[in-house]
């Protein structure tokens, strides 16, 4: 049998599985899709060694920041920038090219919030 879990916020409690929804309606993330599109883009051309360390430590904490959804609002404009200076690789021929560009319109919305 399935014991519903007690999710407590300042506003209200929650006690069965539909309130979860509502409950993480105003935090903003990405979908676990849009996070492997942004890696799986991001990690052929940032972990390479002609990228700069500064690049790379920068992206690798990013990375970890997406996987845990817990990202500031300046990472999301440096994923933004990322995003947008690479523009020229992406995968216009294929349906992860259309995945792509709507994680990018994600992204520049959460650069743009708070």
């Amino acid at each position: 049998m399935y014991k519903t879990r007690l999710l407590v916020d300042a506003k209200k409690i929650c006690y069965n599985l539909s309130c979860v929804t509502e409950f993480r309606r105003d935090a903003m993330f990405y979908t676990d899709e849009e996070i492997s599109v942004i890696t799986g883009f991001l990690n052929g051309y940032l972990v390479r060694d002609h990228a700069s360390a500064k690049v790379r430590e920068s992206y690798i904490r990013i990375s970890a920041g997406l996987q845990s959804h817990t990202l500031t609002k300046d990472d999301y404009v440096w994923l933004e920038n990322a995003l947008l200076f690479l523009r020229p690789y992406w995968w216009s021929d294929r349906e992860d090219g259309k995945m792509l560009m709507d994680a990018f319109l994600h992204t520049q919305t959460l650069a743009k919030e708070e």
